[in-house]
């Protein structure tokens, strides 16, 4: 009977822990979040060398720029589109 009893009492505590752990993991995603907007925002982990791009670099990344106004935008991602998940026009 005592094994039955601590065996439920294991049970019960594990039923809780698991109950709490989306709270906690939500809770630690958040505060890493802050942290690395923090990093960013403070600059304190920049590099101490200033990085730049070859003039070759510049124009290919010039290039794939331009080239990225040849195709549409879809209409799933305008502003006014009625439904939250996209478009119904078959997607």
């Amino acid at each position: 009977m005592k094994v039955w009893i601590t065996i439920l009492l294991l049970g019960a505590c594990c039923g809780l822990q698991a109950a709490e752990d989306p709270r906690h993991a939500r809770h630690e995603r958040q505060r890493q979040s802050e942290q690395w907007l923090s990093i960013q925002r403070e600059g304190s982990q920049a590099s101490r060398h200033a990085q730049s791009a070859t003039p070759a670099e510049r124009e290919l990344a010039n290039q794939r720029w331009l080239e990225s106004y040849k195709y549409a935008i879809p209409e799933r991602y305008y502003a006014n589109d009625p439904e939250p998940g996209g478009s119904s026009s078959g997607q």
